[in-house]
């Protein structure tokens, strides 16, 4: 567990719970941890969070990929972090265990667990989907003190109807690539909300740009591809930004774990993005 830069107290606890915090849903979720309540040693960052138009707290690099990568999938409704679990059930977890449950050093009071992002969604035919992952360096799965905390966020999530799991930076489960491509995604996944010249604007550029690039007939850089297709919008939105865009929203197929997406060949992604083809779609 990271640092805190207060000790744990029962008014600290009691004070936050008071706020609401680790607690609500959707614009109105507060993180019980803030990025700026830790002594970390490592990265921290504030995320935007465009479903809800709020600032996701997120403590570690593997936890901002985390994020991403969760923030990428279409099916998602929901991301929230640091949520608070409810510190009679993991007593009571950790006890039924035989696990020493996470306390203050200082204080000697039992601190209030949280677990880095619980995800919220549905799958294709409409049934939930409830996640929780715990977002470690892979280093510090080798710690047994970890290991110990972690089963007890298992067996909390279990008695929630939540699949729980490790998310870590190891590149087997993110690999660099991967990061990349949610990278060049990430700045472009609103773009059907930005202000248009006219209403239909911009649902008329994604049809003509997906339409250019499942007509492409030679072998081309997309990056190269996007500027040769830029004259046929008009100046009205930048081609790049579109293709990443669709490439977002399920209308283009590219290979996520491949070359960073202007790299790919728009052949290829035309190809696979042939078979997936569906009847044209407005934005929400």
């Amino acid at each position: 567990m990271a640092a805190r830069s207060q000790p744990f107290t029962e008014e600290l606890y009691l004070s936050k719970l008071k706020a609401g915090r680790g607690r609500g849903e959707g614009a109105d979720y507060r993180p019980w941890v803030s990025r700026d309540e830790l002594l970390s040693k490592g990265t921290r960052f504030l995320a935007h969070c465009g479903r809800f138009d709020r600032e996701v707290h997120l403590l570690s690099t593997t936890e901002h990929k985390g994020f991403h990568f969760y923030d990428a999938c279409m099916w998602v409704r929901q991301i929230r972090e640091q949520v608070l679990l409810d510190r009679e059930e993991t007593l009571d977890i950790a006890a039924e265990a035989g696990i020493p449950h996470p306390m203050d050093r200082n204080t000697r009071q039992y601190v209030a667990m949280t677990t880095d992002l619980v995800i919220d969604g549905v799958d294709s035919r409409g049934r939930p989907i409830a996640l929780a992952r715990s977002c470690k360096p892979a280093s510090d799965l080798e710690v047994f003190n970890n290991i110990e905390h972690a089963e007890i966020e298992r067996r909390y999530w279990k008695r929630h109807g939540r699949q729980w799991a490790f998310f870590t930076d190891a590149q087997s489960c993110m690999p660099d690539l991967v990061y990349q491509n949610l990278e060049l995604m990430r700045p472009n996944r609103f773009l059907h909300k930005e202000a248009e010249p006219y209403p239909g604007c911009f649902d008329e550029v994604c049809d003509t740009v997906q339409d250019a690039v499942l007509s492409a007939g030679r072998p081309q850089r997309l990056g190269d591809f996007a500027k040769t297709v830029q004259p046929l919008i008009n100046g009205r939105y930048s081609a790049a930004k579109v293709i990443l865009f669709l490439i977002y929203r399920g209308r283009l197929t590219a290979d996520l774990s491949g070359a960073p997406f202007l790299d790919q060949d728009v052949i290829d992604i035309a190809r696979a993005s042939a078979a997936l083809v569906t009847p044209q779609r407005r934005f929400a």
